[in-house]
């Protein structure tokens, strides 16, 4: 056993694949490595929709901890996958990477809780996306300034937001989002402390834009949407509390997954 079992770096894999038999979404094949755990799933209320909750059972990533997942979608069935809770990021260098696959037919949300780095953390998160044809996908991914009670505002060293999504070998979205703050505010969220992303691919996408119009700015949240190619949509959202953050994300996504 290592002389400073704490400073053990793990890399946590996950494999789902997801497939429709008899008109209900199953899982076909799953596989977990610690410290990724997928807790059992569930049905959804909306018909056809499987639900997957992942969490890491430390809480959130240590210095050196590398987390790999890949999703894949097949025709005609749907999957959610979330987190348990926010994801703390802890002092040092970590990183996650999400490959997604959606077929022809298929639908993939995927909606993870905020990222929380505490001070002195340096965190990559990349997502790799594949749709074809009539897949639908959505992805968001919200961040918070470090541990409020804390007073972390903004304490980590670096957080990076790779994504790329394909549509039939098209690249449709390519965000690059690197944040260093030196304990300062970050210039381009203005007064608020709080952000998150949002990506919907594929028929539905246009849904959201009405349910976004019907959301004014206000003091708690600001969101804005703009067309991507191919008919999607892109959401950027704007809080001073992950609560308002997180209602605004769940009440998007509720949106989606009931749109034909």
């Amino acid at each position: 056993m290592p002389a400073n079992p704490a400073a053990v770096s793990l890399k946590g894999r996950l494999s789902v694949r997801v497939g429709l038999e008899n008109g209900r979404s199953v899982i076909r094949a799953a596989r977990a490595e610690f410290p990724l755990v997928a807790l059992r799933s569930q049905r959804l209320p909306e018909p056809g929709w499987l639900g997957l909750v992942v969490l890491t059972p430390s809480g959130g990533l240590l210095d050196g901890d590398e987390l790999e997942a890949e999703i894949a979608v097949e025709a005609g069935a749907k999957l959610e996958v979330r987190t348990q809770a926010a994801t703390q990021l802890h002092r040092g260098q970590s990183s996650q990477q999400w490959t997604l696959h959606v077929e022809d037919g298929g639908c993939l949300c995927y909606a993870p809780h905020s990222l929380v780095p505490h001070a002195g953390a340096a965190h990559r998160g990349a997502i790799s996306a594949r749709v074809t044809g009539t897949g639908r996908l959505l992805i968001s991914e919200p961040a918070a300034p470090g541990r409020a009670h804390l007073g972390e505002h903004f304490a980590y060293d670096e957080l990076l937001l790779d994504l790329d999504i394909w549509q039939d070998g098209v690249l449709t979205a390519r965000d690059r989002h690197r944040v260093r703050p030196g304990g300062q505010p970050l210039p381009h969220l203005g007064p608020s402390t709080h952000f998150a992303s949002l990506y919907a691919i594929g028929p539905g996408a246009s849904a959201l834009e009405s349910h976004f119009a019907a959301r004014p700015v206000s003091d708690a949240l600001a969101s804005g949407m703009s067309e991507l190619a191919h008919g999607g949509r892109y959401a950027w959202l704007l809080a001073n509390r992950a609560y308002d953050l997180q209602t605004a994300l769940d009440a998007a996504r509720h949106c989606w997954r009931e749109s034909p």
